[in-house]
């Protein structure tokens, strides 16, 4: 499985909302494993993609081409206490670096609300955690290290501007992440009552549908006026699902396309809303979803690009005037013939 490929496999997410059947499934064991499948691909101009835990809510993964898996590519690689840094493999888990971080009395900064995550696509999507003096997980990487479609490998720092960025915040388009240098922060410095996991960690339940935005912070009470408004107004269409989440991050300075950067001011509240799927159910959700787009596009808000939504380009290119175009110029020297763009990114993407 690892550079042969499997045919007939079946994908689906953690809520089994989105599935596909890709042309073939691989597995890589070592960094050679992957040079040989991404220049096979690349040669046989075939569609790539890569999956990490299959935990987002969404089609972002989905492809009727190559799917790559980096579950075996999932060593930590140095854990450096004195520089509070951690060198990772792109397929490392959250779980993983829980697990492992308290030994060396390190922790993550921040973290979301589980840890069967991969490090790789929290990044890849400027995925966040809660507090408004953290930013998104894209905020926290040093250096990269990056596979080309030709199998070359770069490694890039922030003193390389956009190509560095580029690959930081974005859902997977440069995805052949080989490590990561990250940084972290001594427990020493903070009051510690349990393992970060056990803090910010909580029982999603059902399989589920999700929305999330991230709006202005100042915003944050208008929003939520709107979104109790249209619910009491509509009672007799829908029933919706506790709980709404909200959280609050800082506003991310170097993220190109991170819906907290960017030409918006001051820091961001993220919206989540969520309709539960008991017994893998199909539940009503889209009047729910509608509502809650439209009011945040009210206030510039933007959505999580690993969660799904309803956005097309032509809409994007408003809420990101200044980066959207610089992006797709950088995103064309890394992969001029959209290899790396399923249906789902091109809906978002298509001039």
């Amino acid at each position: 499985m690892s550079t042969t490929g499997v045919s007939n496999y079946f994908f689906e997410n953690w809520a089994k909302t989105y599935s596909c059947i890709p042309k073939l499934y691989f597995e890589p064991q070592t960094i050679v494993d992957l040079q040989s499948i991404v220049c096979e691909a690349h040669k046989r101009k075939e569609k790539i993609r890569v999956v990490g835990c299959g935990h987002s809510p969404s089609a972002i993964c989905t492809t009727d081409g190559y799917m790559i898996s980096m579950k075996h590519l999932n060593k930590i690689r140095e854990v450096n206490k004195d520089e509070m840094y951690v060198e990772v493999e792109s397929g490392v888990t959250i779980q993983q670096l829980n697990d492992e971080l308290p030994k060396w009395d390190l922790c993550l900064p921040n973290q979301g609300s589980i840890s069967e995550l991969t490090l790789t696509g929290l990044v890849s999507t400027a995925s966040h955690g809660t507090g408004i003096n953290y930013g998104t997980m894209s905020s926290y990487i040093r250096s990269i290290t990056l596979m080309l479609l030709d199998g070359t490998i770069k490694e890039y720092s922030p003193t390389d501007e956009f190509l560095y960025w580029l690959a930081t915040y974005i859902p997977r388009l440069i995805p052949y992440i080989n490590q990561f240098y990250l940084w972290h922060e001594s427990t020493h410095s903070l009051i510690i009552e349990d393992r970060c996991d056990k803090i910010f960690n909580f029982d999603c339940l059902f399989r589920q549908y999700v929305n999330e935005w991230a709006i202005p912070l100042k915003e944050t009470a208008y929003v939520l006026h709107k979104l109790q408004s249209w619910l009491d107004e509509n009672q007799h269409v829908i029933r919706v699902h506790f709980p709404i989440e909200i959280r609050f991050v800082k506003r991310d300075t170097h993220v190109m396309l991170s819906p907290t950067s960017g030409e918006l001011e001051g820091n961001f509240c993220y919206i989540n809303i969520i309709m539960y799927r008991p017994y893998e159910k199909d539940i009503e959700y889209e009047p729910w979803w509608h509502a809650f787009e439209a009011i945040c596009l009210e206030v510039n808000g933007r959505p999580h690009w690993a969660k799904a939504h309803s956005l097309t380009s032509k809409t994007l290119r408003k809420l990101y005037p200044n980066a959207w175009d610089k992006f797709h110029e950088i995103r064309r020297q890394f992969d001029p013939h959209d290899q790396l763009v399923n249906d789902y990114l091109h809906r978002m993407f298509e001039e």
